[in-house]
C-alpha cells in the first residue's frame, strides 16, 4: 500500500490512515477441501501408515525447502530481483533527522541498567529520547538507570506495576505519550554500536519505509557454547530468513528487539498485544495492513542469550505456545496470513511431525510386519539435505564474516536443533512471561560444565537429553546409509530365458522358476519367501537356501506374479509371462529398509 510521508510527528499534517488489506476468503476453504480429498483418497488406496509417511515427508520437504529458497534469494539479491528497492545502505543521502524514541522495558535488570543508558550517551546521533520502563521490578533497576542518566534530559525512567504484567504492558503504557517520529523497541540487556541510531534515521529518511528490523546477534557468544549456538541460529534468522524475505519483496519478520516503526503506525495499530510472542503478533498485523518491514543487514543489535539450558527451554516454550495461540486466530478468515508466514507460524507443528515420523521409523524397524506399507525417508535424501543445509549455513556465516562459527554448523544441525523436541513436549504446560524471564548480567564460570550451561550439572542433564534425542533420530538414518548401496541402486527383480540360466551356471528345467536372492552387496539372502501366483489361482511357495538359491519346478505356461520378501528387507514384486520354450531365471536384489513393496517390470 502507499502511505504519504510524514516528516515529523510535531507537524499539524493529518496522519495517513492504515487500511486492512482485502483477502480472498474462498482460497482457504478451497485448499482445505482439496487436501482433505487428497488425504482421503490416499488412505483408501495405500492405507493409513503409508499416508502418514508420505504426507509427513511431503510436509517436511516443503518446510525444509523454504529455507534453501530464501537462502538462494538472499544470495541473489538485489541484482537478480530488480523490482526490489535498494536495502537503504548507510551511504543513503539524506538531510532529515527524525526524532527516535527508544522504549526499553526492564524487569529486574539492575546488572545491565547502567550499561543500557551509557551506550546511548555514546551514540553519534543526538535526536533521540530513551525511556527505560522499570516493569514490576523488585530490585534497584530504576535507581541505577536514573543515576546513569542524571543530567541528560533525553533519558527518562518510568516505574510501573502491573498485575501479571507482560512486556506489552510496559510498551503500551508509554506509547500514547510518544511525540517523536520513530519508535525503536529494545530489550534492556541489549548492546548496540554507536552508529545504530544514525543508521536507523537514514533508513527512515526514505518516505516509503514504515518499519525496519535490524540484524540480531549474541554479544555473549564467546562465553558459552549454548550462547554460541544461539548466535549462529540468530545469524541464520537474520541473514537467510529476513534477507531472503526482503529479496522476494515480502518484508522482514520482527525479532522482538531492534524493531523500529513510525510512531503513527504503532498508534493506529493500538500498540502491542499481550500475547506470549507480541513481536510476531505485531508482524501479523503489519502484514494484514500491507506494511512491509525493511531489513537492515548493516545495522546490528546484540542480545544477551540465555546461558543455562533451563532458561533456554523456558524461553522457547513461551515461543512455541505463543505461535500456536496466534495460529488459532490467523489461520483463516480476514486475519489469515500468506503461505510463507503461515508456514513460519505453524513451525511448532513441524517439530511434532518430525517426532511422529521418528517414532514410526523405529516401529518400522522393530515391527516391519505390523507397520507394513510404511515408507521411511531415503537416507540418501537425508544426506543430500544435510549437505544443502551445511552449504547454506556455511556461505551465510562467511558472508557475515563470522568464520569462527563455521565449526558449529555440523553440531548445530546434528545436535542443537533437537532441543526443539524437548521444548515442544514441555509446551503442553502453561507458561507466562514471568516464568520465562531470563536473568541477565550473569557471569559464566570456568571449566567444561559451565561452558555448556552456566548452571553446570543441571545443564549437563539437559545436554544429555538433547544428545540422546539427536542420536535416536539419526541412528536409523545412519543405519540406512550403511546398508544402502548407493543413491541410484534400488531393490530389483530381474529375470531371463534359458540363456540367462546357462550364463549363471545352472541347469535349465523346462517350465521352472529358479534363481537367487542377494542383498545390494551381492551377499546371499537365505530364508527369503518366494511366492508365485498364477492368474487362474494356482500358488507355489518356497524358501531360498543359505546360498540364496531357490527352485519352483513344474510351473506351466501362463501369466504369473512373483513376490520375494523377508523381514527387515523391502519386498520385490512383479508380473511375468512364462516362455513357451524354457523356464525363467530370477535374480532378486533386496535392500534393507523395513516394509514396503518395490514393483519393477521384468525385461525378458
Amino acid at each position: 500500500m502507499s502511505i504519504r510521508k510524514v516528516t515529523s510527528a510535531h507537524e499539524s499534517r493529518p496522519e495517513p490512515r492504515l487500511e486492512r488489506q482485502l483477502s480472498r476468503p474462498w482460497i482457504k476453504p478451497l485448499v482445505a477441501g482439496s487436501l482433505l480429498l487428497a488425504v482421503t483418497g490416499m488412505i483408501y488406496l495405500v492405507g493409513i501408515p503409508t499416508t502418514l509417511s508420505i504426507g509427513g515427508g511431503v510436509a517436511l520437504i516443503i518446510f525444509g525447502m523454504l529455507w534453501p529458497m530464501l537462502w538462494i534469494a538472499s544470495l541473489l539479491s538485489p541484482k537478480v530481483f530488480p523490482f526490489i528497492r535498494p536495502q537503504h545502505s548507510p551511504e543513503y543521502a539524506s538531510s532529515e533527522r527524525p526524532h527516535i524514541t527508544i522504549l526499553a522495558p526492564a524487569r529486574n535488570e539492575e546488572p545491565v541498567a547502567e550499561r543500557l543508558v551509557a551506550q546511548f550517551k555514546d551514540q553519534d546521533y543526538d535526536n533521540w529520547t530513551l525511556v527505560v520502563i522499570a516493569n514490576n521490578c523488585t530490585d534497584n533497576t530504576a535507581e541505577v538507570a536514573r543515576r546513569a542518566g542524571e543530567g541528560d534530559p533525553r533519558i527518562k525512567v518510568i516505574e510501573a506495576t502491573f498485575e501479571n504484567g507482560v512486556k506489552a504492558d510496559a510498551l503500551n503504557l508509554v506509547l500514547p505519550d510518544v511525540e517523536g517520529d520513530v519508535v525503536l523497541e529494545l530489550d534492556s540487556d541489549n548492546q548496540v554500536p554507536s552508529d545504530l541510531l544514525s543508521k536507523i534515521a537514514k533508513a527512515f529518511s526514505d518516505p516509503e519505509v514504515m518499519a525496519v528490523q535490524t540484524q540480531i546477534r549474541a554479544y555473549n557468544a564467546k562465553d558459552s557454547l549454548l550462547a554460541a549456538f544461539q548466535d549462529l541460529e540468530f545469524l541464520i534468522y537474520s541473514e537467510i530468513w529476513n534477507r531472503g524475505r526482503a529479496a522476494l519483496g515480502m518484508g522482514s519478520s520482527i525479532g522482538g528487539t531492534g524493531f523500529a516503526a513510525r510512531t503513527y503506525v504503532l498508534k493506529q495499530l493500538n500498540g502491542w498485544t499481550r500475547d506470549l510472542v507480541e513481536d510476531f503478533e505485531m508482524h501479523t498485523r503489519l502484514v494484514a495492513h500491507g506494511i512491509k518491514v525493511t531489513y537492515l543487514p548493516w545495522a546490528w543489535v546484540y542480545d544477551e542469550k540465555p546461558i543455562s539450558w533451563d532458561a533456554l527451554i523456558k524461553q522457547r516454550k513461551r515461543w512455541i505456545r505463543g505461535h500456536l495461540e496466534i495460529a488459532a486466530r490467523r489461520s483463516s478468515g480476514r486475519d489469515a496470513l500468506g503461505v510463507i508466514d503461515q508456514m513460519y507460524l505453524y513451525s511448532p507443528l513441524f517439530v511434532a511431525l518430525a517426532m511422529s515420523l521418528l517414532l514410526m521409523g523405529y516401529l518400522s524397524l522393530l515391527f516391519p510386519d505390523v507397520i507394513r506399507g510404511y515408507s521411511y525417508f531415503s537416507p540418501w535424501f537425508w544426506l543430500v539435505s544435510l549437505g544443502l543445509m551445511i552449504s547454506a549455513l556455511g556461505t551465510t556465516v562467511l558472508r557475515a564474516r563470522a568464520s569462527r562459527l563455521l565449526v558449529l554448523i555440523l553440531p548445530y544441525l546434528l545436535f542443537f536443533t533437537f532441543h526443539w523436541m524437548v521444548v515442544f513436549c514441555t509446551a503442553v504446560f502453561p507458561v507466562s512471561w514471568g516464568d520465562s524471564k531470563t536473568v541477565h548480567g550473569v557471569e559464566t564460570g570456568r571449566g567444561i560444565l559451565p561452558y555448556i550451561g552456566v548452571d553446570g550439572a543441571a545443564s549437563a542433564k539437559m545436554f544429555s537429553v538433547v544428545l540422546a534425542i539427536s542420536i535416536a533420530w539419526m541412528s536409523p538414518l545412519f543405519q540406512g546409509l550403511s546398508d544402502a548401496p548407493s543413491p541410484f541402486e534400488v531393490p530389483v527383480l530381474q529375470a531371463g530365458r534359458s540363456i540367462a540360466t546357462a550364463m549363471a551356471g545352472a541347469s535349465v528345467l523346462e517350465f521352472t522358476v529358479q534363481g537367487t536372492v542377494r542383498d545390494p552387496y551381492d551377499r546371499p539372502v537365505g530364508d527369503a519367501t518366494i511366492a508365485i501366483t498364477s492368474t487362474d489361482g494356482g500358488t507355489w511357495t518356497t524358501q531360498s537356501n543359505s546360498d540364496g538359491r531357490f527352485l519352483v519346478p513344474s510351473v506351466g505356461q501362463g501369466t504369473y506374479t512373483i513376490e520375494i520378501s523377508k523381514s527387515g528387507y523391502q519386498t520385490a514384486k512383479t508380473t511375468f509371462e512364462m516362455p513357451t520354450d524354457s523356464g525363467v531365471w530370477v535374480s532378486a536384489t533386496l535392500a534393507k529398509g523395513g516394509a514396503g513393496v518395490v514393483v519393477i517390470p521384468i525385461p525378458y
